[in-house]
């Protein structure tokens, strides 16, 4: 499970699933403008080279 002590830490996408409840597919649809399923509130990801994470505090809120 992912703690909250530090505002600014970063998650993994298999934190951001459990921490949602929902699938890879589903939090790509969320991010994706041309998906039915699109959310512009959704927390966007931040690259790292070939990593990508999210904001634990955006996901929380």
């Amino acid at each position: 499970m992912v703690s909250s002590a530090d505002p600014f830490k970063m998650i993994s996408r298999i934190d951001l699933e459990e921490l949602t409840g929902l699938s890879r597919s589903t939090i790509y649809d969320r991010m994706n403008s041309k998906s039915k399923r699109y959310d512009p509130d959704f927390p966007k990801p931040v690259k790292f080279g070939h990593l990508t994470r999210w904001r634990l505090s955006e996901v929380q809120a």
